[in-house]
Formats: structure tokens, sequence, C-alpha cells
């Protein structure tokens, strides 16, 4: 009676196993992918019932030559939630690029931790429409100050002006006892709250590079206004602060 039981147990262990290994890629995550040059965008939504931590991509330049780069994207998304998250490469797309799922880190699951797919199939990708999401960011952001280098042609009033404050209070953040500016220096402009900041509510395609480039702001400075690392996702529906065109660097609190 034990044997049969053992045996019974075994079977069950073994068909456990054989049906995890029957698991791919979309059974954890799905979504579709774009290029700009030498950087891609993907659109990822966790379809598990798990908490995604981790989505292991792989991209091919072409497929001629079939050199690729890698990623271990820290993407955190909860079941159903929809983020993106932008990559660069180390040299630019052709039109016959390509990307696969190499695997994912789970948690909060009965399958929790690494699982690796074995079967890569690399997929033509496309620009994927993706609904929004309304999950509240890890990190948020408490006043701070922007950095502006000093222009030929600015005073102390058309600085101020730019960034909506009064040219007594630029004057008293920098420690300045005249009007008189110097070429090249950097200001402190002091700021509150949103300031003079243009909030900017993510949408299906939007990465730091494409952010960056509409509103002629460095990467750097919009990670650094929005207490965002490398490795961020951007989820859709959130709010960034979009600093001024012109600021060339940014001090935040981040909690």
């Amino acid at each position: 009676m034990k044997w049969v039981l053992k045996s019974l147990l075994l079977f069950a262990s073994l068909l456990s196993l054989s049906l995890a290994q029957t698991k791919n890629a979309s059974s954890y995550v799905i979504g579709n992918a774009d290029a700009d040059a030498a950087m891609v965008t993907f659109y990822l939504e966790n379809v598990s019932n798990c908490q995604l931590d981790t989505v292991d991509v792989r991209v091919a330049h072409n497929s001629v030559y079939f050199t690729t780069d890698e990623a271990h994207l820290h993407v955190e998304l909860a079941p159903s939630e929809i983020g993106t998250f932008a990559m660069r490469l180390s040299q630019v797309v052709n039109s016959d690029w390509q990307w696969v799922i190499d695997g994912v880190a789970v948690s909060n699951c009965a399958e929790a931790g690494q699982i690796n797919f074995e079967k890569h199939v690399f997929g033509k990708p496309q620009s994927a429409a993706v609904a929004a999401s309304t999950t509240t960011p890890s990190q948020t952001v408490d006043g701070g100050s922007l950095f502006y280098t000093i222009n030929k042609g600015d005073t102390v009033y058309i600085i101020a002006d730019k960034f909506g404050i009064t040219a007594r209070e630029l004057m008293n953040a920098n420690g300045l006892s005249s009007e008189a500016l110097i070429f090249g220096r950097t200001l402190t402009i002091p700021i509150s709250g949103s300031g003079n900041f243009v909030m900017h509510t993510v949408a299906s395609g939007d990465t730091l590079y494409s952010l960056s480039q509409r509103y002629g702001i460095d990467i750097a400075v919009l990670e650094k206004a929005n207490c965002l690392g490398a490795n961020s996702v951007l989820l859709l529906g959130n709010q960034l602060r979009i600093p001024p065109a012109g600021v060339s660097d940014v001090a935040t609190t981040c909690r």
C-alpha cells in the first residue's frame, strides 16, 4: 500500500513538473516592442497571477549577423499591470531586428522564483496599444531645485520670468548682491511642489528617450526630476514632472 502511495505521489510530482515545463513566456508576460535608432521600447503586461519582478529580454540587431543585446528588466508589475520600458542598445538596429524573452522572476505565487524558457522564438516587433494603468509610483518627489546655465542675453529678470519666480527670489537663492551675471555660471532655481514643471501623463509609446526629445530635456535630468533610475519602468497613467527646456540639472528629494 505504501509503495502504491509513493508511486502516486511520484507520478503527481512528475505531472506537475511536466505541466510547469510546458509554460512559456506568454504564460507570464505579453507585449510588443518598437525601436528608434539604438533605443528599444518594450510594452509589457503581467498576465499571470504572480507578482512579475524581472523580465530577461534579448534583442537581435538583425537576422543576418544575429548579434544581440541582453537586459535584466526590473519591472515590478502586479497581476494585470502594464508598463513600458526603454532599453539602450549597443548599436543601431535595422528593419529586421527581433526580440525574445529568455526568462522571468515571479513572486507571491506557487511557482515563485526564476523561470527560464528553453525554446527561444524571436518575434518581429510592432507598437502595441495598451490600456492605462492607475498604479501609484513607488517614489514621490518633494520640492527641490533646478539648475540653469547662464547664456548670452540672459538677465535676472529674463531667467526669473522663464521659471515663474521673482528676480529677488532668484538673487536670494544664489546669494547675488547685484544683477550682474557671468555667462557659463550655473544658477539655482528654487521650486516648490510641481513648480514650473509641465506635468505629463505617461501614454502608450512614451519612454524617457522620447520624452527627452519631445521636451528638449536631457534623459538624466528627467530621471532625477522624477526619482527614476536607469531600470525604472514607466507605468501608463502615471504623471511625470517635466523641467523647463534649458535646465542643465535638477535636485529633488525622493521618498
